[in-house]
């Protein structure tokens, strides 16, 4: 029956597809291609927001946790100011730079973005 089938697709395909969803930096071209697979299977809502909901859970996990993990260390140093030159070629897709949209996509204030991004720089600077 199809809710057989819904559930054995939500108990082990989508725990495959979606594994560590959270650390992928997608590209537009990659999100829609994801999305359609899912869309063929099941016909049910997009990946979209489940890939962004763990996307914004392993940050808050990051922030939460002690400023002494590999994970907060590589934060640090990836949104501290650099000397080096920059690379040549079109930027590559990084976590920090989805997760900006992300944050303008979603239905917030603009206080609730500026408090957001403020509370993020400080604990930064700790």
């Amino acid at each position: 029956t199809d809710t057989t089938r819904i559930r054995l697709y939500n108990c082990y395909v989508l725990p495959i597809l979606l594994y560590n969803c959270g650390t992928w930096a997608l590209t537009p071209t990659e999100l829609h291609r994801l999305e359609s697979f899912h869309r063929r299977q099941l016909r049910s809502r997009p990946l979209r927001h489940r890939i962004t909901s763990a996307r914004w859970g392993l940050l808050g996990h990051i922030l939460r946790r002690l400023q002494d993990i590999p994970a907060f260390i590589q934060m640090k140093a990836y949104f501290s100011s650099s000397d080096s030159s920059k690379w040549r070629g079109r930027p590559r897709t990084t976590l920090p730079l989805v997760l900006d949209p992300d944050l303008d996509a979603r239905d917030s204030t603009y206080a609730d973005t500026t408090l957001c991004r403020r509370l993020a720089k400080l604990r930064l600077a700790q």
